[in-house]
């Protein structure tokens, strides 16, 4: 039995094991998907796959070196934790029955044909004629010409180029892996400080003068990382972990020599990072477009996708030791569970991620990628709101909700006269909570369609969908139906204008969208040949450009490679798989990694709902709406968590309007919006996007339609077009937000004002950008003392002013 990995192995090796296992003295070979295809290796008798291959094609491929010329057995072992490995398992005859995915490329990609026509050149006796390459685009006679100036390419007439074969890792003209990652190289490095001197002036070159390994590499060298991954990864402040594992922490960052510069750090380092990204997509040229139901539309076309890092999150890791059955945490020391007296297994847990700025003299500093390449984008309509208010997650859930004690604890009646006798309803207003209350009691002994898991807590109900107050007004008119559920339950929802039920109803387009961003990243695999990192995406409340709830995949690489196009393509089909594979064995709405979650989420996994995004599913495919009928289960701590949560959401700040008032536009638009009336455009389309996630939780609900209508108020009014600063402006107009704007606003604001005024970009008024930087730096530490006064101070403070 040997190993093959076609990296660690010369081509004698190669052969060796290749004779191997034609002739039998090899009884076995654990190998990578290097001997997928290609190779005569003879007649195997099994084939064991580990893992899914990511395209049902290569399964097939190798599937096919077992049993060639007598019976064989092939054996899929998949994946535990990989969402398209558990999609498979649970539907392994798709692994026979699917059609191969799509070969998936843009042959325009002027980033990619570019080396295709070097290659063309190169490989053909006599050159290539000009004829014979205009397979590649419309940029073919913008590639030649840069070709040419870069020596890559000669002319040998008119119409027939020639070229030299090219083979250089960093030669932009040279074929090779798109996906290395090291097309633009960083380099981290441990060099001492005396070395990092002569590097800074002499610039790095891989190979030090000075030191060298055995293999001729710098001794210092950590290894080299692309850019793109750098400032994720590497940026100021970081904790590094190379290919090894090894951890460092980076010390220096030299942007313009590409250099950084780290010290080792304990393998016992319980510290981690990660980068504060913020994902800004500018719309360029539509190439298609179509309307789905519900309003919505798909579009595909250019786009400018422009990646900015001005931070970074800092957390630990926590041992910790947890029982497989009961799910309950406990300390190191508890080898078994007191409740099941189960062997506990350890596991690391993750203390709460803490922002920070960009150490030292990068605080002031943003580094940023941008990316000319293709999208395909979904944009839903506000009034999808009003069709989604079922999946609406409740205000008041949990063992508080009088709902919930109203099913648990009134006695079983016998008709809806025994029911308004009990209750003091009219006969006809009983029928309607009767019904209800024969449907719903029964969750809480057991669920028609979900085994409730151990240890948990039935939570009933936890969506309006499932509450009497939605089943009355599905039958009652809209002022009685509030009536009646004020004499069930107890709330005071007539007289109390602030109570949260009197209009708990709150915008769940962004969980819907975001999780929907999630599940087609995670199915286009099954769709089309590609990798993980192919595709990007995310997910706009509000954009500036759209002025709507917008959902964005996008070629990971410049000039695009037809991800995006396919995803358009084949929307429809990946809408139905993402409905599948919602049926997970994870009882959580938020989902786990196998249903939902992916560790490419730039809100961390935050914002996901399962219900929510059945709901818009089924707006988007035409099929009947979905009103969720199953409980949640939490653990007795998330109960206690949201119970505690929820007693802050039951008195609003301010009046509530009734249901049935239609919504009026605010008095002041800046005000929803958390602005100065002198904002700048930068500010406020940045501010439309954090008030379009801020108003999912706030109380009462704002809709993204009352949002979009204070947007294009805004809009209407004149704004400044450059940076001033008066001096009698309060620390709060300096950073064009108003007092109520959250922590995460106004640091967003200082951040765009501070880069903008930076003596940096502004070369020729280095005195004036100097001052003013220091005035806005005064005025974001000014706001933040804001958030660590008491909320009495804060509250005295603002009617004050």
């Amino acid at each position: 039995v040997t190993s093959f990995a076609s990296a660690l192995l010369t081509n004698e090796e190669k052969r060796i094991i290749y004779r191997g296992l034609h002739d039998g003295s090899l009884r076995a070979v654990v190998s990578t998907n290097a001997l997928e295809a290609g190779i005569d290796i003879g007649n195997l008798d099994v084939c064991i796959i580990a893992g899914f291959p990511f395209h049902v094609m290569r399964m097939r491929q190798m599937a096919g070196r077992a049993g060639r010329r007598s019976e064989g057995a092939v054996i899929f072992i998949p994946h535990p934790m990989h969402v398209v490995d558990k999609f498979y398992r649970e539907n392994p005859k798709r692994l026979l029955t699917q059609p191969p995915e799509s070969f998936v490329i843009d042959h325009e990609n002027p980033y990619i044909a570019r080396k295709h026509v070097v290659a063309c050149a190169a490989s053909m006796a006599g050159g290539v004629q000009h004829q014979e390459l205009e397979l590649f685009g419309k940029n073919l006679d913008r590639i030649i010409r840069e070709a040419r100036e870069h020596k890559a390419l000669d002319v040998v007439n008119t119409s027939v180029y020639t070229a030299r074969r090219r083979r250089g890792k960093n030669d932009p003209w040279a074929i090779g892996n798109m996906r290395s990652a090291e097309q633009d190289p960083y380099v981290i490095c441990k060099a001492p400080p005396d070395k990092q001197r002569v590097c800074s002036t002499e610039g790095c070159t891989e190979f030090s003068k000075g030191a060298k390994s055995e293999d001729g590499r710098c001794s210092y060298l950590v290894q080299l990382i692309d850019r793109q991954y750098v400032y994720r990864e590497a940026h100021p402040g970081a904790v590094f972990e190379d290919r090894d594992g090894h951890l460092y922490e980076v010390e220096e960052f030299d942007d313009r020599q590409k250099l950084v510069w780290v010290k080792p750090l304990p393998e016992n380092t319980m510290r981690r990072t990660f980068a504060d990204e913020n994902t800004n997509v500018t719309i360029g040229k539509e190439r298609g477009r179509r309307e789905l139901s519900g309003g919505a539309i798909l579009v595909w076309g250019d786009v400018l996708i422009t990646r900015e890092y001005s931070g970074f999150f800092e957390y630990d890791l926590i041992p910790r030791r947890r029982c497989p059955r009961c799910r309950r945490d406990y300390a190191m020391t508890v080898a078994s569970c007191p409740s099941c007296k189960r062997r506990t297994r350890p596991y690391l847990a993750s203390s709460r991620p803490k922002y920070h700025d960009f150490p030292g003299r990068y605080q002031e500093v943003a580094y940023s990628i941008k990316l000319e390449t293709i999208a395909c984008w979904l944009i839903l309509p506000a009034t999808l709101e009003t069709q989604l208010a079922a999946v609406s997650r409740c205000r008041i859930p949990g063992r508080k909700n009088r709902v919930a004690q109203f099913l648990q604890t009134a006695p079983p009646f016998s008709d809806p006269a025994d029911l308004a006798s009990v209750v003091g309803l009219s006969t006809a207003e009983a029928e309607p909570v009767f019904e209800y209350f024969d449907q719903r009691r029964r969750v809480f002994s057991s669920s028609p369609t979900v085994r409730r898991p151990k240890n948990t807590i039935p939570v009933y109900p936890a969506f309006y969908g499932q509450c009497l107050r939605h089943h009355l007004r599905q039958h009652l008119p809209e002022d009685q139906a509030l009536a009646v559920f004020a004499q069930v339950t107890g709330y005071p929802v007539l007289t109390d204008e602030r109570h949260v039920c009197r209009n708990c109803v709150g915008s769940v387009l962004l969980p819907a969208a975001h999780t929907l961003n999630h599940l087609v990243a995670l199915r286009y695999p099954t769709v089309a040949l590609g990798d993980s990192q192919d595709l990007g995406f995310t997910t706009y409340v509000l954009h500036s450009q759209t002025q709507g709830t917008t959902v964005f995949w996008y070629d990971n690489y410049d000039g695009g490679i037809g991800a995006a196009e396919k995803i358009f393509d084949k929307f429809d089909v990946l809408l139905h798989e993402a409905l599948e594979s919602l049926d997970c064995e994870c009882r959580s709405d938020e989902g786990c990694p196998l249903c939902t979650q992916t560790l490419q989420c730039g809100r961390r996994n935050g914002a996901l709902s399962k219900t929510a995004v059945r709901g818009l599913i089924h707006q988007l495919l035409n099929l009947p709406p979905y009103v969720p009928t199953d409980p949640l289960y939490w653990t007795e701590s998330e109960a206690r968590e949201r119970e505690q949560e929820s007693e802050t959401h039951e008195q609003a700040p301010g009046p509530v309007r009734m249901p049935s008032e239609p919504a009026s536009p605010p008095a002041d638009p800046f005000r929803l919006l958390h602005v100065q009336h002198h904002v700048h455009d930068e500010v406020l389309r940045k501010a439309l996007e954090v008030r379009g996630e801020e108003i999912v939780a706030e109380t009462p609900p704002v809709s993204i339609q009352e949002l979009q209508t204070a947007y294009q108020s805004v809009l209407k009014y004149p704004r400044p077009t450059d940076w001033r600063f008066p001096p009698e402006w309060t620390e709060y107009q300096v950073l064009h937000v108003d007092q109520e704007a959250s922590k995460h606003l106004a640091h967003m604001a200082y951040k765009i004002i501070v880069l903008n005024v930076h003596p940096d970009r502004n070369r020729k008024r280095v005195a004036w950008a100097t001052e003013v930087t220091k005035r806005v730096n005064a005025a974001w530490e000014a706001v933040q003392r804001h958030w660590i006064r008491p909320d009495s101070e804060r509250a005295v403070d603002r009617e004050s002013k």
